[in-house]
C-alpha cells in the first residue's frame, strides 16, 4: 500500500506540483480518507514520503552504477544522468513550491542535493587522479554547478527558453564536460 500511495502522490505532484489534496489521493487509490490518514497524517508527511522514497531509489541506483566497471568519464556521465533524472523529475516550479510551502522538506531535499554534489566532486577527483580529467579548482566548479542548477531551473526562465529542467541540465553537462572551444 505504501508503494501505491507514494506512486499516486508522485503522479499528482508531477501533474499539479503541490496543488493537490489528500482527497485527490484517496480518490485515485479508491480508499477512504481515514485509511489515507493512517498512512500519511498530512499532505506534508506524504510529500516527505515521496522525497525520501526518491532519495532511497537514487542511492540504490547510484550504488549499482558505482559497482559497474567503467571509465572515470563513463562513471561521471552515468552519475550525472541519474542526478538529473532524479533531482529534476518533477515539473518546472515544483521545487519553488516546495521551498515556499514546505521549507523543512525543501531543506531536507537541498541537504540531499548538496551531499550528492559532494559525491560528484569525489568522482571528479578520482577522474583527475586517473588522468581522465584535467585538474581544475573543484571548489569553484562545485559552486558553479550548485548555482547553475538552481538558477537555470527557474520556471520563468524554462518557459522563456521552451525547455525542461532536464534539457537545461543536459546542456550544462555538455558545456562543463566539453567546454566551448572547437
Amino acid at each position: 500500500m505504501d508503494e501505491q500511495l507514494i506512486a499516486a502522490a508522485k503522479e499528482e505532484m508531477r501533474l499539479h506540483s503541490v496543488k493537490f489534496t489528500m482527497d485527490d489521493i484517496a480518490r485515485k487509490l479508491h480508499i477512504s480518507k481515514s485509511t489515507l490518514y493512517q498512512k500519511a497524517s498530512s499532505k506534508a508527511v506524504l510529500i516527505r514520503m515521496v522525497c525520501l522514497a526518491d532519495q532511497e531509489a537514487f542511492r540504490k541506483a547510484k550504488e549499482a552504477l558505482m559497482m559497474k566497471k567503467d571509465t572515470a568519464r563513463g562513471r561521471l556521465l552515468s552519475y550525472c544522468r541519474l542526478f538529473v533524472e532524479t533531482l529534476w523529475a518533477m515539473p518546472d516550479g515544483f521545487y519553488q513550491d516546495i521551498e515556499i510551502h514546505y521549507p523543512e522538506i525543501w531543506k531536507m531535499w537541498m541537504d540531499f542535493k548538496y551531499e550528492e554534489f559532494d559525491y560528484m566532486m569525489e568522482l571528479l577527483k578520482a577522474g583527475v587522479a586517473a588522468g581522465a580529467f584535467r585538474e581544475v579548482n573543484l571548489t569553484i566548479l562545485r559552486m558553479i554547478l550548485i548555482t547553475s542548477t538552481h538558477n537555470l531551473n527557474d520556471a520563468d526562465f524554462l518557459r522563456e527558453q521552451n525547455m525542461t529542467g532536464t534539457d537545461v541540465m543536459n546542456v550544462l553537462e555538455d558545456i562543463i564536460l566539453h567546454g566551448i572551444e572547437k
